[in-house]
């Protein structure tokens, strides 16, 4: 199907308005997906739908500035010449039955109705027809005829500064009327920022030059990675990125994404990030040290609301602090025992996040010396009229007194007193768990180390992260997982537990329970909240590779013991 005398007599509606175009030779390839999938244009912000087997074909496949990412999301962004951004869509088995896209950017002189008046004095103009109502706007429709006199329809809309025209041969149109139509409705903007920046940063770092001489010799995704590692002693963390430092004490665990972390001549700990590695300026890294979590982020998205503490503690307090020079918002949540801190602050349109979780009194002197220690851009706003301040100074904790365990009542149940049930097992870690209910109902993580071996068991192979979230099962009633292990003992995870629970407003009953099942010590916390609605249980036992974990939540109290009585079944094979 030869579309060339068809774009030669658009030229000629739209040439003087805005630019010349030319027939061109685009990519040969036909790409073809077996499922329906969205081809999505950064730099346009403009998407359309195509439905499964329907292939697309872009103006250039690869080079110097072309990125395309082929998925149920398709991504493809190029350098957007005057006349060469031409695109084919096959939404039948044939490739050569296709309708064309070409895209002109227009001058600021161009007007509408000027265009549509040279459309109806063209020689091979055959009649305006009705609209297409498409979601980014009204395709103002028509005819036109070819030199060997088939009928073409051409479908055209102007939106932010571009002229987009698609054409397809009457006939192939007629007989694939509905897919054709449904194709050009679903033309709509949308916001593709993210990928556009990910492609910027790319072409701007020479990735996609592959004779250049300075190009990156790593791939920006798959080398740019979460690296996770134990401080063996105190250091000064240096993220280059953002110039920004602050001192970690000696045995803290880390967990953070970056080309190269190293020690440098003076003593501090390097971590290496260049600006293509990161989408729109997004970075979070996390460090552990016996329960205490300490979270850094850095980002142009404005985060406060989503990670401040909420105010249901019993003590909430947030002020103005003088963070390296420059005023920052403190904001503290808890109890006289334990709490959660965020300190924030805009440098320079970026947002600044120092986070300290469900700490202790044991944790405070730290979190001080940490907070003290934080090094700011030298660019960096020094606008802070008050003193710095000791965080220690700030909130005053008290020393937790010694935990009113409990004995914790433990009923003899068998995998029979649990109905339908399936069997999850750890098998790198050696554990397995029964679980109440079908294994349909229940959202299994990580899908890609998940072994299917009935519709009444499965293995998880692996070991969590640090940062790697929760690895396991969850239901409503029962989340059955491994966890890294922030904690040593039994002890140490019902300190943390405990008066983090104790701090809010809204949560009662707090019992803590050490017990021992078949000769493993395990934690366990049961609580409810005020109104007497929701009862809920935490259970873990402490390994040095992981800990295994259960959270129960019910709406009576004798189903959460019943279930909390699920680690009777936890069998351990190592």
């Amino acid at each position: 199907m030869n579309y060339r005398n068809i774009f030669v007599l658009l030229a000629f509606i739209v040439g003087s308005l805005c630019i010349t175009s030319k027939a061109q030779k685009i990519n040969d390839v036909m790409f073809r997906q077996t499922s329906k999938y969205t081809f999505n244009l950064p730099q346009l912000d403009v998407c359309l739908s195509l439905p499964k087997d329907a292939g697309f074909r872009v103006p250039i496949a690869s080079g110097k500035s072309a990125d395309l990412d082929i998925g149920e999301q398709t991504y493809y962004s190029f350098e957007i010449n005057k006349d060469k951004n031409i695109f084919r869509f096959s939404l039948t088995p044939k490739d050569k039955e296709y309708i064309q896209l070409q895209i002109m950017k227009l001058p600021g002189n161009f007007k509408v109705l000027e265009y549509r008046a040279k459309v109806k004095q063209a020689p091979n103009f055959r009649g305006i027809m009705d609209p297409v109502k498409a979601k980014i706007g009204e395709l103002y429709s028509y005819k036109l005829s070819s030199s060997s006199d088939k009928i073409f329809y051409a479908f055209t809309i102007e939106d932010g500064g571009y002229f987009y025209q698609f054409v397809v041969e009457s006939s192939l149109f007629e007989e694939n009327k509905a897919k054709f139509t449904d194709f050009l409705k679903s033309f709509s903007k949308k916001d593709l920022s993210i990928a556009l920046i990910k492609y910027n940063n790319r072409l701007n770092s020479g990735y996609y030059d592959t004779k250049a001489k300075n190009r990156p010799d790593i791939d920006p995704e798959n080398l740019f990675e979460t690296k996770e590692g134990r401080l063996l002693s105190e250091t000064n963390l240096d993220i280059e990125l953002y110039n920004t430092s602050f001192w970690l004490p000696a045995e803290t665990n880390y967990s953070m994404k970056s080309r190269k972390i190293s020690l440098s001549d003076n003593g501090n700990t390097q971590v290496e990030i260049y600006e293509p590695d990161t989408i729109n300026h997004t970075y979070f890294a996390r460090y552990v040290r016996e329960g205490l979590i300490y979270d850094f982020r850095c980002s142009s998205y404005d985060f406060r609301d989503g990670i401040a503490p909420e105010s249901g503690g019993k003590n909430y307090i947030k002020q103005t602090i003088n963070l390296d020079g420059a005023e920052a918002a403190f904001v503290y949540n808890g109890s006289d025992y334990s709490g959660s801190i965020l300190i924030s602050l805009k440098i320079n349109n970026l947002f600044y996040y120092f986070s300290f979780m469900e700490f202790t009194y044991r944790d405070i002197k730290n979190i001080s010396e940490i907070v003290a220690s934080i090094k700011l851009p030298e660019y960096a706003n020094r606008t802070a009229k008050n003193k710095p301040v000791s965080v220690e100074n700030l909130i005053s904790l008290k020393e937790t007194p010694q935990l009113p365990l409990a004995n914790f009542s433990l009923r003899k149940y068998t995998s029979l007193d649990y109905g339908i049930q399936f069997k999850l097992n750890f098998t790198d870690a050696g554990i397995s768990m029964v679980v109440p209910g079908m294994m349909k109902n229940y959202l299994i993580r990580p899908e890609t180390n998940l072994t299917t071996i009935s519709d009444t068991e499965c293995s998880l192979s692996g070991y969590p992260t640090l940062m790697g979230g929760w690895f396991g099962a969850t239901s409503g009633p029962v989340c059955a997982t491994l966890e890294f292990s922030k904690f040593k003992n039994p002890e140490e995870y019902l300190n943390s537990w405990y008066w983090a629970l104790d701090s809010r407003k809204n949560t009662t009953k707090v019992i803590p329970y050490i017990k021992k099942i078949n000769g493993k010590e395990w934690a366990i916390i049961t609580y409810e909240n005020s109104s007497g609605s929701n009862f809920s249980a935490y259970a873990a036992y402490v390994m040095p590779e992981c800990t295994v974990f259960f959270l129960i939540e019910s709406t009576n109290k004798e189903a959460r013991d019943k279930l909390c009585n699920l680690i009777q079944l936890v069998t351990f094979n190592k």
